[in-house]
C-alpha cells in the first residue's frame, strides 16, 4: 500500500478478519493492530500519523463527541482527518424509524426484527439492493445495536474548532453557493458554526428531509422558493409525525415518511487538517486586520 497502517478495533473478530484481508490482498503489507476500544488504546500514537480516518465509529459510541476529542486533540501538526458519522438532522428519520421499532418492542430482539420487516421491509429492500451488506447486518446494525448517538453539526464544527482543525471538505458539502468572492480572500472557517449559523440551519433541514425529493427535477427547473417551501413543510410533517410515534397516535399510512426513499443522509464526512500556531495566528490576522 505504500504507507504505514495502523487499525484500532475493540472487536476482537474484526481483527482477526482485517489480518486475512491483508494476508490475502496485500501480503507485503503487515499493519499494526490494536485490539482495543477508542477509549482504552495509548492516544499519545494519534501524534505518529500522517492521515487518520475514522468511518461509522464515533456514532457507536457511549460518547461521539468524547470520542472526537480524543482523535482531534492529539492530532500533529499538518494531520489530516477524516471523520465519517451519522449527523443527527441528517439521521432524523431513520432514527425516528429506531425510536419507533424500539418503543413497540419494548427492546426485545426477536420483536425488533420482527416490527422492523413489518414497517420497513421497503427500506430494507432499497438498502441491500445499493448497499454491501445482508437484511440481517442492516436491522442489526441500525435498530437492534443499543449504541447509536448521533451529534449535531454544530457539535461536530464545534468540536473541530475546539480543537483547531481547520476544514478541508465535506460531504454533503458546506459550502454556500452564493460565496463568490475570491479565493484568496479571507474567510471564516466552515468549522465555524456561529458563523454561518442561518445556512447551516437550512442545511440541517435539507438533510433531515431528504430521502424522496425528485433531484433531476428539482434541479433542472431549480425554483428555489418552490424547494424550500416543500422542505419547511417535510420538516414540520415529520416533527409531527415524531410526536405521534412517541405516544403510538400514529396510522400506518402516515409512516410513509420513513418507508420510501433513501431517508436522509446514512453517513457524513468531515475532513479536516490540524493548523499550526502560527498559521493560526496569521489567519487570525486576516480575518481580524485591525488587530
Amino acid at each position: 500500500m505504500g504507507a504505514d497502517v495502523t487499525i484500532v478495533d475493540p472487536n476482537e473478530k474484526s481483527c482477526q478478519y482485517t489480518k486475512k484481508l491483508f494476508a490475502n490482498f496485500i501480503p507485503d503489507s503487515t499493519p499494526t493492530i490494536i485490539n482495543k476500544s477508542l477509549f482504552e488504546f495509548d492516544t499519545s500514537i494519534i501524534k505518529n500519523f500522517d492521515i487518520i480516518i475514522s468511518e461509522g465509529v464515533v456514532h457507536h459510541t457511549f460518547d461521539p463527541i468524547a470520542a472526537m476529542n480524543i482523535l482531534l486533540k492529539n492530532l500533529s501538526e499538518n494531520t489530516v482527518v477524516m471523520i465519517g458519522l451519522g449527523e443527527s438532522h441528517a439521521w432524523f428519520k431513520r432514527e425516528l424509524q429506531r425510536k419507533l421499532i424500539r418503543k413497540l418492542s419494548k427492546g426485545n430482539e426477536h420483536e425488533i426484527v420482527k416490527i422492523s420487516k413489518k414497517y420497513f421491509q421497503t427500506h430494507l429492500d432499497r438498502t441491500v439492493k445499493f448497499g454491501s451488506r445482508s437484511e440481517k447486518t442492516i436491522i442489526y446494525d441500525t435498530w437492534v445495536n443499543p449504541q447509536s448517538k448521533h451529534p449535531t453539526l454544530k457539535e461536530i464544527c464545534n468540536c473541530f474548532k475546539d480543537n483547531h482543525v481547520s476544514h478541508l471538505s465535506s460531504y454533503p458539502t458546506l459550502e454556500n453557493p452564493y460565496h463568490t468572492n475570491s479565493w484568496s480572500s479571507p474567510t471564516a472557517d466552515k468549522f465555524d458554526y456561529e458563523y454561518y449559523k442561518g445556512y447551516y440551519e437550512f442545511l440541517e433541514k435539507v438533510w433531515m428531509t431528504s430521502g424522496e425529493e425528485n433531484f433531476e427535477k428539482d434541479i433542472g427547473e431549480f425554483e428555489f422558493m418552490k424547494i424550500k417551501t416543500r422542505i419547511n413543510s417535510d420538516y414540520l410533517q415529520l416533527l409531527e409525525l415524531e410526536k405521534k410515534c412517541i405516544d403510538e397516535s400514529f396510522n400506518d399510512d402516515e409512516l410513509e415518511l420513513l418507508q420510501n426513499g433513501y431517508l436522509g443522509i446514512g453517513m457524513n464526512y468531515f475532513v479536516g487538517v490540524k493548523q499550526s500556531d502560527n498559521f493560526l495566528s496569521v489567519l487570525d490576522g486576516a480575518k481580524n486586520p485591525e488587530t
